[in-house]
């Protein structure tokens, strides 16, 4: 389904194999991790739709984690 996809699409992105062993505090962590690695300060340039994938993909994962 639509929802099982977005998940596994989610944790993908952030390098993550267990949803299980999450909170809250270390998928902001990741993300953080995420849009500071490709931040064009670093030399890198990120897009602004990447930069919303990355957010999109936090709000998923945080709404399946307790």
């Amino acid at each position: 389904n639509g929802t099982t996809s977005e998940l596994q699409q989610a944790m993908a992105l952030f390098m993550i194999d267990r949803i299980e062993d999450l909170t809250p505090e270390r998928i902001k962590l990741q993300r953080n991790r995420l849009i500071k690695a490709f931040h064009p300060d670093m030399g890198e340039v990120v897009e602004d739709a990447y930069a919303q994938k990355i957010n999109n993909a936090y709000e998923t994962l945080i709404k399946h984690v307790k």
